[in-house]
């Protein structure tokens, strides 16, 4: 019997399931627009966030301010040694800055599953992929944001402790272009990977104690194996962390400078990649094998 000859109820009845199939799929942007609400709603994320990014300013001040003090150095040899990026950018102070959004990042989720708000998400959206997807563009891109700030204002901050006395460097000088990709993106990246630990552990001080190891513990940890053993084994272990990747990208003089092993700076970039795909993976498809 062909469609035309069915009853008008049974008709209307078959266009009123598929109206409701098609409104049961959620549209992204509301997705995104529910995941960005819960995340600005958590203010104790931003006063975290203010204060990571002011120590993150305050080293690149101490940082250059020495530098500059000590400039030109004994017999001038730190005209040929400055890298002005690692003032702006202390590695030792960034590597906290990155476990910090590590654990922003982990809380997001974590804090969900602590509250059982994620099932009410899940009963409310049954596709698990489309609202993790919409965590992950939230994290990307509120760090983004957060980590152009930062970048700016530690680069800044570095050039008005130069002026005085190194006039060498500034906006426009031949690498930083690099180096603020570089930095600005290690800011999302980081967010991402807390993201997927925390789908992962699902549990506050486990999230916690996996992102200071992540980001403090493997690349230093790693390295100094091979200090020890006095082989570079584990240094190519390390250089598979954006960590090592992100040294070498904001080295805009002799990478000899860095201590250690370092990939070229293709490989640096493709280790931001293969880290964002990967944890966007976790973000997205773990959570469809695992109960809530």
């Amino acid at each position: 019997m062909s469609s035309n000859s069915l009853p008008a109820n049974d008709v209307a009845l078959g266009a009123g399931r598929e109206r409701g199939r098609v409104a049961a799929v959620p549209r992204w942007r509301d997705l995104v627009a529910s995941e960005w609400l819960k995340f600005r709603s958590l203010r104790s994320t931003f006063v975290v966030l203010a204060a990571v990014s002011a120590a993150a300013i305050f080293l690149a001040y101490g940082s250059a301010e020495q530098t500059a003090a000590e400039w030109p150095g004994p017999g001038g040899w730190m005209k040929q040694g400055i890298e002005p990026a690692l003032d702006a950018f202390y590695p030792p102070g960034f590597y906290t800055v990155m476990i910090m959004i590590g654990v922003i990042g982990a809380q997001i989720i974590v804090s969900e599953h602590a509250t059982g708000s994620i099932r009410t998400t899940l009963i409310a959206v049954p596709r698990r992929s489309r609202v993790m997807l919409a965590k992950a563009a939230v994290v990307a891109g509120s760090f983004t944001v957060v980590g152009a700030i930062v970048t700016a204002l530690c680069w800044q901050t570095t050039l008005a402790m130069y002026s005085t006395r190194i006039t060498a460097y500034g906006w426009t000088t031949p690498g930083m272009a690099r180096v603020f990709a570089a930095t600005v993106l290690l800011f999302p990246l980081s967010g991402l990977i807390g993201l997927a630990i925390g789908t992962l552990v699902r549990h506050t001080a486990a999230a916690i104690f996996a992102a200071a190891f992540y980001f403090w513990v493997l690349p230093i940890g790693i390295s100094s194996v091979d200090d020890v053993l006095g082989t570079h084994v584990f240094g190519h272990v390390a250089n598979v962390l954006p960590e090592n990747g992100w040294l070498l990208l904001i080295t805009i003089g002799n990478t000899k400078n860095i201590v250690g092993g370092h990939p070229s700076v293709i490989e640096a970039w493709i280790s931001y990649v293969v880290w964002a795909l990967a944890a966007t993976a976790v973000i997205a498809f773990v959570p469809r094998r695992r109960d809530v």
